[in-house]
């Protein structure tokens, strides 16, 4: 009830959490730690997902607006065994 609905905004989304073996997960790390350097300073665990659907909200300033995506397939196994 208390909530404003005109400040709303943002991303809801599906997919798989992909295991750090995956060939996706092998330089997760290292690019995520190239764009945020200050990361290093925190421990943690760096996940990667493999996007099924996402939806995206923005209702600031009265615009209401909504975009989607949704994988059209099932990933599959590539040349180099990547799977999305």
């Amino acid at each position: 009830d208390k909530l404003n609905k005109l400040l709303i905004r943002g991303i809801q989304f599906t997919g798989e959490l992909l295991p750090e073996d995956d060939l996706l997960c092998k330089n997760a790390a290292d690019i995520y730690y190239r764009k945020f350097p200050l990361g290093l300073a925190i421990p943690g665990i760096i996940y990667t997902i493999c996007l099924e659907q996402l939806k995206m909200t923005n209702n600031v300033l009265g615009s209401m607006e909504k975009l989607s995506w949704q994988r059209e397939e099932r990933p599959t196994l590539n040349s180099t065994g990547a799977a999305c």
